[in-house]
C-alpha cells in the first residue's frame, strides 16, 4: 500500500510547522490537512443550512487569512449606517499572520469593517446563493487587480445575523490599494493614501478630550467615519490658536481668523512612501456656535456631514475659548470673503466665464446638501465663501448651516430667519421650507451675479417688500445678460415650487454652459448660440457705467421675519421668462 504525503509539494520550512501533525505548513501558518477541520468546530449560526455552507467554504480554505466565518452579531460594536451600508467595529478582528520566530496565526482586534444587508434574508436559499456569488467575486480578483483597481471586489470575511431584525448581513473589507501603502497595524494595503479605514479611525479617538462628554462623542462619531487622513476632525486646544482676530459678524455669531500652530493634516510623499503629516502653521477661520449645546453641535454636525459627502469647504474641528468658555468651529479660511463682498470689489473684472464657474461651484455644493437630505434655509450671497488658490483658481463654498434641517424635519417655529429678498414667496406665506425654496434663493443669486448688486437693494426690507415678492416682484438682470441665463434664473424663481428645477438639474445645465464658454467650442447650433450669447455679454461689461449707491451695512444680515398680511404667491405678468426686465448700468452699492 502506498501512503502519499498529502499536499507535500506545498509544504515548506518557511511556512512554519503544524502543531498538530508536526509537518511543515502548506502555506504561511496554515496546514491544509489539519487547520480546515479546526475552523469548522466550536461554532454555530443556529441554522444547519448556513452552518453547512460556511463549513464547506472553511474546509476548502487554503490560507489562514481567507477563512470564512460565522460572526456573532454581539461581536460587532458601534454599528453606524452610512448610505446603504454599515460600519462596525469587529471586536475579534480580522485574521492575520504575525512573524516572530516563525509565522503564527493571530488577529487584529477591534478593527472597523463594513456590513451590508442581504435583502433576500427572508429566503435562506437566496441568501446562501448570493453569499457564494459575492465570495466568488472576491476571490476571482487577481492579486494585481485587487490591489490597484477600484472595480475589484473587497475581501469577504463572513456572515452575521442582526438579532433585532433577523436579517443576514455580509461582513467584508474596505476597498484597498497597493499604491496607498501598507497599514503598519494590520499589514493590509491602505484604503486611502496613508490611511487604513479599519485601524486609523480608532487611533484618532484616543489620547485627547475636550472635557465635555457630549462634545467628545460628537467629534469621535465623525472621526470614526473619516475615509481619509486629511478629513479627520480634531479637538483643537485653544492655546494652539494664535493671533485671533475678529473679521466678521452675522446673524448667527462672529467669525475670527487665527493661526493654527499645529497646522492642518496632510499626506506627504517621502522617498516614494506616503506618510501622515501636518502642514506648517496655517491661517484658519473660527466661527462662534451660539445657543444651546444641542444647537451648536447640530450646526457642527451639518458642516461635518457635508464635508464627508464631498463638500469643498474644509472643516478642521472644534475648540473652546478659554476666556469665555464659548465653543467655536475651526474651518478653512476663505481669503476672498463672501460672494457679496467679493462682488463689491471685483465685479467689473469678472467675465461670464468666471461667473459661470462660481455658479457651477455653488450649484454643486447645493446638490450635495440636498443629496445629504438637508435644506439650507438661509441661502444668500453672504453665506457663500470665496477662496483663491495659489494657481489663481477661485472656488466657492456654501457656509452658515445654522438653520439647515433634514428634509423631513418639521419647522419648530412660526417665524423665519434670514435675508428677506432671498426667501421664496411660499415660505414668506408660511408654507413649509423645502429644497425648492433653496432653489429659489439660487435664482436670486443668479440675478446678483448678473448685476453685481444685492436684490432689491434700493427697497426697504420690510412687509411691503414681502407683499410685492408674493405678488411676483423679482430682481432685474443687467443689460446683455444671455437669454438662456435669464430663463434658468426665472425658472428657479417661479412662484410655484413644483415648476422650479432641482439643484442637480441646475448643476447639469451650468456644467454644459461652463464647458462651452471655457473651451470656446460649439458642437451644434444650440451650443453656438449659447457661446455667442455669453461672448456678447462679455463685450458689454466694459461699456457698463458704474453708479454707486449707499446701503446700510446690516441689510444683508439674517434677521427674524414674521409677516401676516401676505397674499397667495403668484408670478408677475411683467416678468415672463422670455422678456425679463434688464438694467443699463451696474449699480454697485457701498457700505454693505
Amino acid at each position: 500500500m502506498l501512503v502519499f504525503n498529502e499536499f507535500g509539494s506545498k509544504r515548506n520550512d518557511k511556512n512554519g510547522k503544524c502543531a498538530n501533525c508536526n509537518r511543515y505548513n502548506t502555506s504561511s501558518a496554515w496546514c491544509q490537512t489539519c487547520d480546515p477541520q479546526k475552523t469548522a468546530l466550536g461554532w454555530t449560526s443556529g441554522n444547519k443550512n448556513i452552518d453547512d455552507c460556511i463549513k464547506e467554504l472553511q474546509l476548502n480554505a487554503t490560507n489562514y487569512e481567507d477563512v470564512i466565518e460565522w460572526i456573532p452579531f454581539n461581536r460587532l460594536d458601534n454599528i453606524q449606517k452610512i448610505g446603504e451600508e454599515f460600519l462596525a467595529v469587529w471586536l475579534d478582528g480580522v485574521r492575520l499572520k504575525q512573524y516572530i520566530k516563525e509565522p503564527t496565526q493571530s488577529r487584529n482586534p477591534s478593527c472597523k469593517e463594513k456590513l451590508k444587508i442581504l435583502h433576500e434574508s427572508k429566503n435562506l436559499l437566496e441568501v446562501l446563493c448570493k453569499f457564494k456569488d459575492l465570495l466568488v467575486q472576491s476571490k476571482d480578483s487577481s492579486p494585481k487587480f485587487y490591489e490597484l483597481s477600484q472595480d475589484s471586489s473587497p475581501k469577504v470575511y463572513g456572515l452575521t445575523q442582526n438579532t433585532s431584525t433577523d436579517e443576514y448581513m455580509l461582513v467584508f473589507d474596505f476597498q484597498r490599494y497597493a499604491h496607498c501603502g501598507k497599514c503598519a497595524n494590520c499589514n493590509r494595503y491602505n484604503t486611502n493614501l496613508a490611511w487604513c479605514q479599519s485601524c486609523d479611525p480608532q487611533k484618532t479617538t484616543q489620547e485627547w478630550t475636550s472635557g465635555n462628554k457630549d462634545v467628545d462623542n460628537c467629534i469621535k462619531e465623525f472621526q470614526l467615519k473619516s475615509t481619509s487622513y486629511e478629513d479627520v476632525i480634531d479637538w483643537i486646544p485653544f492655546n494652539r490658536l494664535n493671533n485671533v482676530q475678529k473679521i466678521g459678524e452675522g446673524g448667527f455669531g462672529s467669525v475670527f481668523s487665527a493661526t493654527w500652530l499645529d497646522g492642518k493634516r496632510t499626506v506627504s510623499n517621502v522617498a516614494g512612501e506616503f506618510i501622515q503629516s501636518r502642514t506648517p502653521t496655517c491661517i484658519v477661520a473660527l466661527k462662534t456656535l451660539p445657543g444651546s449645546q444641542e444647537n451648536f453641535l447640530r450646526e457642527f454636525k451639518s458642516y461635518t456631514e457635508f464635508r464627508l459627502m464631498g463638500s469643498n469647504l474644509e472643516v478642521y474641528g472644534l475648540t473652546q475659548d478659554t476666556t469665555n468658555n464659548e465653543y467655536l468651529m475651526v474651518f478653512q479660511y476663505a481669503n476672498k470673503g463672501s460672494l457679496h463682498t467679493f462682488l463689491l470689489s471685483n465685479f467689473r473684472e469678472l467675465n461670464w466665464k468666471s461667473k459661470l464657474n462660481q455658479l457651477f461651484d455653488i450649484s454643486q455644493n447645493l446638490t450635495k446638501i440636498h443629496n445629504a437630505g438637508y435644506v439650507h434655509r438661509d441661502f444668500h450671497s453672504g453665506n457663500i465663501l470665496q477662496n483663491q488658490y495659489i494657481n489663481g483658481n477661485l472656488l466657492s463654498y456654501i457656509a452658515d448651516l445654522g438653520l439647515s434641517r433634514k428634509k423631513d424635519e418639521s419647522d419648530l417655529e412660526d417665524s423665519i430667519y434670514g435675508v428677506l429678498p432671498y426667501f421664496a414667496p411660499e415660505v414668506l406665506y408660511k408654507r413649509p421650507y423645502t429644497i425648492a425654496a433653496d432653489v429659489y434663493s439660487f435664482g436670486i443669486i443668479m440675478t446678483e451675479l448678473s448685476t453685481g448688486r444685492p436684490p432689491h437693494y434700493d427697497i426697504k426690507y420690510d412687509e411691503g417688500l414681502a407683499i410685492r415678492i408674493c405678488n411676483g416682484l423679482r430682481p432685474e438682470f443687467a443689460k446683455g445678460t444671455p437669454e438662456c441665463y435669464i430663463k434658468l434664473a426665472n425658472e428657479c424663481m417661479d412662484a410655484n415650487p413644483s415648476n422650479r428645477p432641482s439643484a442637480s438639474n441646475i448643476y447639469d445645465e451650468l456644467f454644459r454652459w461652463n464647458n462651452i464658454v471655457r473651451d470656446g467650442v460649439a458642437k451644434d447650433r444650440d451650443e453656438l448660440a449659447i457661446l455667442k450669447a455669453f461672448q456678447s455679454a462679455d463685450a458689454i461689461i466694459p461699456k457698463l457705467s458704474t453708479k454707486l449707491s449707499n446701503c446700510p451695512k446690516d441689510k444683508l444680515t439674517s434677521k427674524l421675519l414674521n409677516f401676516k398680511n401676505l397674499s397667495e404667491p403668484v408670478n408677475s405678468s411683467l416678468s415672463s421668462i422670455s422678456a425679463s426686465k434688464t438694467i443699463d448700468f451696474v449699480d454697485i452699492p457701498t457700505d454693505l
